[in-house]
């Protein structure tokens, strides 16, 4: 095994489904590329069972007890344990989180195996309690400053390690978005899209999220006709139910969670994607929407609300527009719809801002010019 590496994460599981993110894209290039993978995926939130893949073998499930800190312990000696009793040779162990670090940081004094830390948030008050608080601190530091490799999902996030760490040794610090592989991603041209359609994809929509769109469909709907919306992700029985008392019924379609495949074909036949982030989650200050980056690599301008990175990086490159409100959310979408010279600037600035994000020619330049990998 000794061309396999350790994958290290905590999921998101809601109604069965599994919520997957940026890191599974640099899990993806690996295997790709001929790559075997062991996997220890434990859950974000409650006592799930641990679940491990490796490779072509049937998945396993293990309980450990309780929740919280308890838990936590258990999971940082699992995963020793488990790497140490497969006996194989990795050359790489990819931890998404402090917790996880942990567990890679003694495997490496104890096997010598290089790791990649790669930082898919942070978050300011992460327990909202003082000593919580103060310990994920120390131990993001202890992270991003025993880790070989340290990538950072987005702009803010950067600024933030070097805050936090401003001795820290530049060159084991990569920028490393949540950009997806640009060539993967289908596009549409601007006439072969839906007209006067938008598109709305998360993998769990809150029904305040619902009662936001519907306000936004309404003002819409007064000045752009057959204007439709495709909602991709779990919505709540609430949430349909208030859809289908509304008059806007029909100028709505609910997808539910889709595959990867399905839900990049739905945006690429979409004119625009929209982004709305409630900032009720402490780490979303510094996290990076894969949504945005992924409405740009098929060709769609996005108009966000300003709640996250990744909406401004999205206005700097001219591929769409940071709104503070609905009102304003709408008036960006029908100026879009009505002046196709202007969209297809910003379809194309889209596009070459997606391109030269793409994962991987990033993950090439990134494992290519570090001897530590």
């Amino acid at each position: 095994m000794a061309d396999s590496f350790v994958f290290l994460v905590h999921r998101i599981y809601k109604n069965g489904a599994k919520k997957t993110g940026g890191a599974d894209y640099i899990s993806t290039y690996l295997k790709e590329r001929g790559k075997e993978c062991l996997s220890i995926e434990h859950p974000l939130y409650g006592s799930g069972k641990t679940k491990i893949f490796y490779s072509k073998n049937p998945m396993k499930e293990v309980g450990l007890i309780g929740s919280g800190p308890v838990r936590w312990l258990q999971e940082i000696f699992f995963n020793v344990f488990c790497v140490l009793s497969s006996k194989g040779k990795y050359f790489l162990i990819l931890a998404v989180d402090p917790l996880n670090f942990i567990s890679s940081y003694f495997l490496k004094k104890i096997t010598g195996t290089p790791v990649h830390f790669h930082s898919i948030d942070y978050s300011d008050s992460r327990f909202n309690n003082f000593f919580m608080d103060k310990i994920y601190t120390w131990l993001y530091v202890f992270a991003i400053r025993n880790a070989d490799i340290v990538t950072y999902v987005s702009i803010k996030m950067g600024e933030k390690i070097r805050e936090l760490s401003p001795s820290f040794d530049g060159r084991v610090l990569y920028y490393l978005p949540n950009s997806p592989e640009f060539s993967r991603i289908p596009k549409c041209t601007y006439d072969e899209k839906v007209k006067n359609s938008i598109v709305y994809t998360k993998s769990f929509i809150s029904d305040t999220e619902i009662g936001l769109l519907l306000e936004l469909i309404k003002i819409l709907n007064e000045r752009v006709p057959k204007v439709r919306l495709s909602l991709v992700g779990s919505v709540s029985d609430e949430s349909k139910n208030a859809i289908e008392q509304s008059n806007l019924s029909t100028n709505i379609i609910l997808y539910g969670l889709v595959s990867y495949q399905k839900n990049i074909e739905i945006i690429s036949r979409s004119m625009i994607g929209i982004g709305w982030y409630e900032n009720k989650i402490s780490f979303e200050k510094y996290a990076d929407s894969l949504k945005l980056r992924e409405y740009a690599a098929a060709g769609l301008p996005s108009v966000c609300n300003d709640k996250i990175s990744t909406a401004f990086e999205v206005e700097s490159k001219g591929a769409g527009y940071v709104v503070n409100n609905i009102e304003e959310m709408a008036d960006r979408i029908i100026t879009l719809f009505f002046d196709p010279d202007l969209f297809r600037k910003v379809q194309l600035n889209a596009l070459n801002w997606a391109r030269s994000m793409d994962k991987v020619k990033l993950l090439n330049e990134l494992y290519s010019q570090n001897p530590k990998l």
